[in-house]
């Protein structure tokens, strides 16, 4: 019987979403990889938290190149997924439109620098990004998405800061006084207009 082992699945999560593919695309894109060939079944089992065999999990930890071993939930640690109070300031990008082309091309131009948090609806897209170099940073994702739109196509973007609160060891969420923020600035941003708003320190 082949050894299994448990997969930490929010990780497993944020390493396909911080390559902008769904289920349906890691399991092509793993397929198209030597070596890497994982079913879909196969994968929304292991984002359930069910457990693989090991040969799989090493599958998944080449075609993401990480260890095998950061991937894994071995039994010390399966204790520690536990809600934190850590909290971070950080850059965030939101952005909206009506094209999904566009906004799949968006998230995965801005994954380059390396998002920590990743949320996207049918039209919206929110990426929270370390807020070290602030001010380089917020120029950074201006000039990205300046390059990607076009003057022609209906989108609308907010680069600024908020506090992000850790919910587990694995994943990030807005504060409420975050979501706040960002709702009352996006309501005001006109059709075109990607809007940069630095808070002060």
């Amino acid at each position: 019987m082949a050894h299994t082992v448990l997969i930490d699945s929010n990780k497993l999560k944020r390493l396909r979403e911080q390559r902008v593919l769904s289920q349906e695309g890691l399991e092509q894109a793993c397929r198209e990889t030597k070596g890497c060939s994982v079913s879909i079944a196969t994968i929304k089992r292991a984002e359930r938290g069910r457990t693989l065999s090991q040969r799989t999990a090493a599958r998944l930890a080449h075609f993401f190149s990480v260890p095998v071993d950061d991937l894994i939930i071995h039994e010390t640690s399966r204790t520690g997924d536990l809600p934190t109070d850590e909290t971070r300031k950080s850059i965030v990008l939101w952005f909206q439109a009506s094209a999904k082309p566009l906004l799949t091309k968006v998230a995965q131009k801005a994954s380059r620098f390396e998002p920590y948090m990743y949320q996207r609806t049918e039209k919206t897209l929110i990426l929270a990004f370390p807020c070290s170099c602030p001010e380089a940073r917020l120029f950074q994702l201006q000039r990205t998405l300046k390059q990607i739109c076009q003057p022609s196509e209906e989108h609308r973007a907010l680069i600024t800061t908020g506090m992000l609160v850790k919910s587990s060891p694995l994943q990030w969420r807005m504060t409420a006084q975050c979501v706040e923020h960002l709702t009352r600035l996006t309501g005001n941003i006109p059709d075109g207009t990607i809007a940069v708003h630095r808070t002060k320190p």
